[in-house]
């Protein structure tokens, strides 16, 4: 498949098989990652590779209360909803983090390293979902432990976390809005 058929055909899953991606699927991933473009060769990133069931689940525990404890009215929901699963029950997680120290560059490399492992699964025939949670917990004052638990080095921040399987569900494409470019010749 053609890079461009590979961007159209992509899509986020929110359900996922008890499949796990292999060591090997998981390595080619990060080596994807880790070719995205970088200014001044400073690859600013980090990856936590992570299929640890019961630390998947603990985070995502963790991550509901520091949802909860942002009183922002539809976090605090999706915290307190018992149902809810912020990781989707994905058995494998990717967390990029980046240098917090050379920003805004070190934000824009690593989320063209994010896209590269999202491309490149797809290509494998995995599924990704790009999700934002994470980030709550971090900030949150449980944050710095789990900092530690991730092998975060200093002066990095979680920014992507990825959710990586196999896709339990067909997601249709939705058509996207085409108005929102100005062409100027």
């Amino acid at each position: 498949m053609n890079v461009y058929d590979l961007i159209i055909k992509r899509r986020s899953t929110r359900k996922f098989t008890d499949e796990k991606p292999t060591k090997q699927q998981l390595e080619t991933l990060i080596n994807a990652a880790i070719y995205a473009p970088n200014p001044e060769d400073t690859e600013p990133w980090h990856f936590t590779v992570i299929q640890n069931q019961d630390l998947i689940d603990e985070l995502s525990i963790e991550t509901k209360k520091a949802c909860i404890e942002t009183e922002i009215d539809d976090l605090v929901k999706m915290g307190k909803n018992e149902k809810y699963n912020p990781f989707y029950n994905a058995n494998t997680l990717i967390v990029v983090s980046a240098r917090s120290d050379i920003k805004p560059h070190s934000l824009y490399t690593a989320g063209a390293a994010t896209q590269n492992i999202l491309l490149a699964a797809e290509n494998m025939g995995l599924s990704t979902c790009w999700v934002g949670w994470l980030g709550w917990l971090m900030k949150s004052e449980t944050g710095n432990k789990y900092r530690e638990v991730l092998g975060l080095p200093n002066g990095y921040e979680v920014l992507y976390p990825i959710l990586v399987g196999y896709g339990d569900n067909d997601i249709p494409m939705k058509e996207r809005n085409k108005n929102k470019v100005t062409y100027i010749y």
